[in-house]
């Protein structure tokens, strides 16, 4: 693969959190980070890819607010939007980036790079998740902030004969940068709740940072895991 230049956005916390995933995570080609301003300058040369965060945008949103990281084939456009696409995926809201992202960008970025390797040998396709049913065993660590719903009178204990555990941020992103076998959810939405959103819901292998679930979800309301997702993953356990 060619060159990659990893375009960074301006902000710091994100562009901290890119240059580190980026660093330890990218393999498959060299790669050089430079600004927007240099995007602008090197995008009609096809001797370059680019990898740069952009806007992800949902016809029926009041407000388009999810960041995507993307990848892009220089020389084949003169706007993002145009530009041949490689993969692409969700990453945080942009109006209220989560300090979580610092966490799980390493294994989106790795997703992304062993899409890309496997597409090499097949054809381009959408990125798809492990099937849950392949993880029995593992135990499911779900966030609370990462649920559509609150947790009075819901009786867990029937989730967690499950090995599926909803906790703290805290303790969820602990299990994750521990490397644990075992699931750890990460949720992304917009932070505008006027009308209808989208809601990516994510549970990643911490030990491996494999996807096993990834599901887009139209909400009008609270976004996250619904009480359906977790019936369902303890039906698969």
């Amino acid at each position: 693969m060619r060159q990659t230049k990893v375009v960074l956005s301006g902000n710091p916390f994100l562009d901290r959190c890119i240059k580190e995933a980026v660093k330890n995570t990218w393999l498959i080609s060299p790669f050089e980070f430079c600004s927007k301003e240099d995007f602008e300058i090197l995008k009609t040369r096809d001797d370059y890819y680019f990898m740069i965060s952009t806007i992800l945008k949902h016809c029926f949103e009041s407000k388009h607010d999810i960041l995507a990281l993307k990848i892009v084939k220089g020389g084949s456009g003169d706007k993002i939007d145009k530009m041949l696409e490689v993969v692409e995926f969700p990453i945080c809201s942009k109006s209220k980036i989560s300090t979580r992202l610092e966490n799980y960008l390493p294994a989106i970025v790795n997703i992304m790079q062993n899409y890309i390797k496997q597409s090499l040998y097949s054809t381009f396709s959408n990125i798809h998740s492990k099937s849950l049913s392949k993880a029995r065993g593992k135990p499911i660590y779900l966030a609370k902030s990462d649920l559509a719903f609150d947790l009075d009178n819901i009786n867990l204990d029937k989730f967690t004969k499950k090995n599926i555990f909803i906790v703290d941020d805290t303790s969820a992103d602990s299990h994750f940068i521990n490397r644990e076998n075992a699931l750890v959810s990460y949720c992304i939405n917009s932070a505008d709740f006027n009308g209808r959103h989208i809601c990516y819901k994510m549970l990643f292998d911490a030990k491996t940072h494999e996807l096993y679930y990834l599901k887009k979800y139209n909400c009008k309301q609270r976004a996250g895991f619904t009480k359906y997702d977790l019936f369902k993953m303890r039906f698969l356990r």
